[in-house]
């Protein structure tokens, strides 16, 4: 008999057993519904916002690429050394800002009028080196300290030339113009950036 108790005590122990992990089993579903739900919504909210940002995104680049090409216009003012008389303008057409863009220069860029120039910009004070390259036309090299002035000019460098023309000190900004742009050593360079509103 004792025996059999045991068996018995078992078998309801068991069957409670099962029954307390039906219990649990119900209850984490309950739980997990409402969590299976917001984590549909959150997807689905994900969804609907990612299509959103494909959808805009090539809109907002072209409007931001038309705004920037037609608000910011710059410009040079180069003021001679020793007299306010006699300012001259450039309009940059091409700016020269990256590694990539500072090594391409005007090689491929159509030519220059004679109040346009070439802007190159560089992160940190330093000692450059420009040459031809593939420029099909003769330009002015204008080498601009870190103080605005004139460091330096290479005046006429001609097409098919394989010299370099250095800085001979650190510069900040180097502009190339077409040839005879009578800028000189010594001379102010003021960068001006303005935006038009239409």
């Amino acid at each position: 008999m004792a025996v059999r108790q045991d068996v018995d005590l078992r078998a309801r122990n068991g069957r409670e057993f099962g029954l307390h992990m039906i219990r649990i089993k119900a209850h984490i579903v309950k739980d997990a519904v409402p969590a299976m739900q917001t984590l549909l919504r959150t997807l689905l909210l994900a969804a609907v916002l990612i299509s959103l940002v494909a959808t805009l995104t090539p809109a907002c680049a072209e409007f931001a690429a038309a705004r920037d090409k037609n608000a910011k216009q710059t410009t040079i003012i180069v003021t001679p050394r020793g007299s306010s008389a006699g300012k001259k303008s450039l309009q940059v057409v091409l700016v020269c800002e990256t590694e990539e863009s500072r090594a391409q220069g005007l090689q491929g860029f159509r030519k220059l009028s004679s109040n346009e120039a070439a802007l190159f910009v560089f992160p940190a004070p330093s000692v450059v080196t420009f040459w031809m390259g593939t420029v099909s036309y003769p330009i002015d090299i204008v080498f601009i300290g870190p103080d605005g002035i004139v460091a330096g000019v290479v005046p006429h460098c001609q097409p098919g030339s394989a010299a370099l023309y250095g800085s001979g000190a650190a510069v900040t900004r180097v502009i190339e113009t077409l040839a005879g742009s009578g800028i000189m050593f010594g001379d102010r360079i003021e960068v001006r950036h303005e935006y038009r509103v239409d």
